[in-house]
């Protein structure tokens, strides 16, 4: 067994790519970023990588039904076994698991800050969530998926991988899976903030039937665009301002789950 430790963002892939060859398993203490930068360091022939939560969200973790506690999460992983998932790789290189996107997720994590996390965790992201919907604002989205191109004003424009989110509260989008091997580009608008809580409403209901203002589309690439430009955001980490372009990687990323 070794113990390191990360000092810095992209840190952990380069310790997985340099000792990932000497050991059957990678445990990743830290939230969905970290475990995506592991795991998409040890893709193509790697160990798999057991996630244990230290994040605020711990989405990924709480998808795949790790326990919260450290010592828990080791000895359930410890037993666990391997399930491979799909990450998108983003133009930069990095990977994500759950979603990318602009509009309302966005503000909601940027709302949500240090010391709003230290005090409530997850929580934090609720509080934000309801100050984001105040805020509401539209955009639009330029979506070219697999060089289909469309054209849309919007509240949020996403690209998820994962079905559900916040304990499967919220459903992402209708037929989103992490194992097909495709993304799912999900567009919602909203012209005021009442209809942005009915979007939210409709996301928890699994509601996903057509309506105007809303946009679904699935395939192998995805790229965003969004006018004014924006920053985006990746399994909760805000990106640099611009566009947003996803690869599918098909069972790009190996898990230890329980």
């Amino acid at each position: 067994m070794q113990l390191v430790r990360t000092e810095r963002p992209g840190h952990a892939s380069e310790l997985v790519r340099a000792l990932a060859g000497r050991h059957d398993a990678i445990f990743a203490a830290g939230g969905d970023g970290t475990a995506m930068e592991a795991a998409g360091a040890a893709a193509h022939g790697g160990p798999p990588v057991a996630i244990i939560p230290a994040g605020t969200g711990n989405q990924l973790a709480r998808h795949f039904g790790i326990p919260r506690d450290p010592v828990r999460s080791v000895r359930a992983l410890l037993g666990g076994v391997e399930r491979r998932i799909d990450a998108a790789r983003l133009g930069d290189g990095r990977r994500f698991a759950l979603t990318a996107g602009y509009g309302f997720d966005v503000d909601m994590i940027h709302g949500a800050s240090s010391a709003l996390k230290r005090r409530f965790g997850v929580g934090a992201y609720m509080i934000s969530g309801v100050r984001a919907f105040a805020k509401h604002h539209r955009f639009a989205v330029i979506a070219t998926v697999d060089g289909v191109r469309h054209e849309q004003e919007c509240a949020m424009a996403m690209i998820a991988n994962v079905p559900v989110l916040m304990d499967g509260l919220v459903a992402t989008g209708p037929g989103v899976r992490m194992d097909d091997g495709l993304l799912d580009l999900c567009i919602f608008d909203a012209t005021s903030p009442l209809g942005a809580v009915g979007v939210m409403w409709r996301a928890i209901r699994r509601d996903f039937r057509p309506r105007p203002g809303t946009f679904f589309a699935r395939g192998r690439e995805i790229h965003l665009e969004v006018v004014p430009a924006a920053v985006p955001q990746a399994d909760g980490d805000l990106l640099a301002k611009g566009p947003l372009h996803a690869t599918v990687e098909p069972g790009g990323a190996l898990f230890l789950v329980p």
